[in-house]
C-alpha cells in the first residue's frame, strides 16, 4: 500500500509548475476557512445554510468523485508541455528575470503585512494565506541552475563540433 501511495505521488509530481498546485490548495484552504467563518456567524440562517449545504453535497458529491483527478492530470500535462517550451524562449526568460525579483519583494511585503495585521488583532488577516516565498525562491534557483547547465552543455557540444575537424591547435604554433 505504501508503494502505491509513493507511486501516485511520483505520477502526479510537477517539475515546473508546482506552484500552481500549491496556490490552488492554499486558495481552497482560504475559501474553506472563509466559508466556515461565514457559516459560524450566520446567526438565524445557520439551519438554512446547513440544509442547503446538505443538498449541494448530495448533488455535487458524485460529480466530484467522477472528475476529482482531472485537475491533477491537466496540471501534469501542462507541466510536461508548456513550461519546457517557455524555458526555451528568450523573451520569456528576459521577462522572468525582471518579474521574479519584483514578485519576490512584493510577496515579502504582503507576508509582513498579513503577519503584522494579524498580530495587531485584526481577525480577517488570520484567514489570509501566506505566500511560500522560500519555496518560490528555491524553485527559481533550481530552474536557473538547470538552465545554466543546459547552456554549458550546449556550449561544450558546439565547441566540440566546431573544433573537431579543423586540425588547428596550440601545438602547431610551436616550431
Amino acid at each position: 500500500m505504501e508503494k502505491e501511495v509513493e507511486f501516485e505521488k511520483k505520477k502526479h509530481a510537477l517539475k515546473h509548475i508546482a506552484f500552481v498546485r500549491v496556490a490552488a490548495i492554499r486558495t481552497l484552504v482560504y475559501v474553506s476557512n472563509l466559508y466556515g467563518y461565514a457559516k459560524q456567524n450566520s446567526g438565524p440562517l445557520r439551519s438554512t445554510v446547513g440544509t442547503v449545504e446538505g443538498a449541494v453535497a448530495a448533488i455535487v458529491g458524485p460529480v466530484y468523485e467522477k472528475y476529482k483527478d482531472v485537475p491533477d492530470h491537466l496540471l501534469v500535462f501542462l507541466d510536461s508541455k508548456v513550461w519546457v517550451k517557455l524555458n526555451r524562449s528568450s523573451a520569456f526568460q528576459s521577462v522572468a528575470e525582471k518579474i521574479v525579483p519584483t514578485a519576490s519583494n512584493l510577496s515579502d511585503k504582503y507576508n509582513c503585512l498579513v503577519k503584522d495585521m494579524s498580530g495587531k488583532g485584526y481577525p480577517v488577516f488570520a484567514y489570509l494565506p501566506l505566500i511560500p516565498v522560500g519555496e518560490l525562491r528555491k524553485a527559481v534557483k533550481q530552474a536557473e541552475a538547470k538552465d545554466k547547465a543546459r547552456v554549458t552543455a550546449d556550449t561544450r557540444k558546439s565547441d566540440s563540433d566546431s573544433g573537431s575537424g579543423s586540425g588547428s591547435g596550440s601545438d602547431s604554433d610551436s616550431g
